[in-house]
């Protein structure tokens, strides 16, 4: 992906501006890890308060698990930062693939505009939380590429993992619920039948 990398931050490389340099700055501030953990924090204090107590476990398992995973992926990879035009920012630690920015990011809201939009009263508020989601993460990616930082590759990479790690703790936490609501259910209706059998057998001496 190399050839196709460095032809997309050239591109970009020549369309900076100075407002530009600002607000990539302030956007990708959203993607850091500071920021998105206040933000974690904040609505798992909500969700507790409102008893959405596997909400909560979602999210942190969803957050753990993702920081995690970038570590390891860093690590294994080992990719270089590139250097096809001076960075717009000083703080870029660890390797390049994938972007840290990116997966997080995914993670942290796409897993709260879930929530959000399992808990949301409209049709229309759902949609709403998606989209700035999506605006959010696309920004946040963006970001990355135009402060130099990032290949294009490292943040669709990021991305894919965040979305897999995102969705795969969803349905975890989904499946959880659902066998351990259906259970008292089953019991319910075995004793209901049991009830009714005793009432035949009953009737017939």
């Amino acid at each position: 992906t190399r050839g196709f990398d460095v032809a997309v931050l050239r591109w970009i490389g020549r369309h900076h501006t100075p407002l530009l340099d600002v607000v990539a700055l302030e956007v990708t501030a959203l993607g850091a890890g500071l920021t998105v953990w206040v933000v974690v924090a904040i609505s798992s204090v909500f969700l507790w308060v409102t008893r959405h107590r596997y909400s909560v476990l979602l999210l942190w398992v969803a957050m753990g698990g993702a920081a995690l995973i970038t570590r390891v992926l860093k690590l294994f990879f080992d990719r270089p930062r590139p250097e096809v035009f001076p960075w717009r920012t000083a703080w870029a630690d660890q390797g390049s693939f994938p972007s840290g920015h990116a997966t997080t990011s995914m993670v942290a809201y796409l897993t709260l505009a879930y929530l959000v939009s399992r808990l949301g009263p409209s049709p229309a508020l759902r949609r709403l939380t998606l989209a700035v989601a999506a605006v959010l993460i696309l920004g946040i990616g963006a970001s990355r590429l135009y402060l130099g930082v990032h290949y294009p590759s490292d943040v669709l990479a990021g991305f894919a993992v965040g979305f897999a790690w995102a969705t795969f703790c969803a349905l975890g936490i989904e499946a959880v619920r659902y066998f351990r609501g259906r259970r008292p259910g089953m019991d319910r209706v075995e004793e209901d039948l049991d009830a009714e059998r005793e009432r035949e057998l009953g009737v017939r001496e």
